[in-house]
C-alpha cells in the first residue's frame, strides 16, 4: 500500500501604499491511499478566510477516487473524482451562505525535468449538485527545486488561483497570486 498526506498552512497579507490588497489564511489537509494497482481513494479538507474577499471560512471537504494514470521516473498523471461538500459564510448580511452537495473532479500532473528541477500542477474544479452553473475552479502549478541533497527541502515557485462563478457582490470571479514557499517534506 502506499500512502500520501499532505498538509499545509498559509498566511497572505499583502498592501500596497497603505492599502490591504491580500489578506488571507488558509489550511488543508490531503490524504490518499492506494487500494488496488492504480486506483487509490483520497480525502481532502481546505478551509479558508478572506477578509478582502469578505469571506469569514470558506470550508469544502471530498471523498472519491484516484486514478494514477502514468507513473514513471519522468512523469505522472492522475485523475480523481468524487463527492464533496462545500460551505461557505459570509462577513456581509445581505449575501447568502453557501451550503451544498457538490462533486469534486481534479487532474494531478508532475513531470521531473531534471535532477534539480520538476514541475507539479494540480488543477480541480468543484460543481455544486443542485445547480452546476454554481462552482469553484482552483489551479496550483509551480518549480520546485530541492535545497538539500535528500530533497527533503524544497523551494516552491508558482502560480495559484482560485476562480468562484458566484462571488461575493461588487468581488471578482478571480483570485489569482503569484508565490514562493519553503516546503519540508516527511518521508
Amino acid at each position: 500500500k502506499i500512502r500520501n498526506y499532505d498538509f499545509y498552512l498559509s498566511y497572505n497579507n499583502t498592501t500596497k501604499k497603505d492599502q490591504k490588497i491580500v489578506d488571507e489564511t488558509k489550511l488543508g489537509l490531503e490524504y490518499d491511499s492506494r487500494f488496488f494497482e492504480q486506483l487509490s481513494w483520497y480525502s481532502k479538507t481546505d478551509l479558508e478566510n478572506d477578509q478582502l474577499e469578505e469571506i469569514d471560512l470558506r470550508a469544502t471537504s471530498a471523498l472519491g477516487l484516484k486514478y494514477s494514470w502514468i507513473e514513471n521516473t519522468r512523469y505522472k498523471l492522475a485523475v480523481r473524482s468524487g463527492i464533496a461538500f462545500r460551505f461557505e459564510e459570509y462577513g456581509l448580511t445581505n449575501e447568502e451562505n453557501v451550503d451544498a452537495l457538490a462533486m469534486d473532479f481534479g487532474l494531478e500532473y508532475s513531470h521531473n525535468v531534471k535532477d534539480l528541477l520538476s514541475l507539479q500542477s494540480d488543477i480541480t474544479f468543484i460543481p455544486s449538485v443542485e445547480k452546476f452553473s454554481d462552482y469553484l475552479i482552483s489551479k496550483d502549478t509551480a518549480l520546485v527545486i530541492p535545497l538539500d541533497k535528500d530533497a527533503n527541502w524544497n523551494l516552491r515557485t508558482g502560480l495559484d488561483g482560485t476562480y468562484n462563478s458566484t462571488p461575493v457582490k461588487n468581488k471578482e470571479e478571480l483570485d489569482l497570486k503569484y508565490y514562493m514557499r519553503i516546503i519540508y517534506r516527511l518521508k
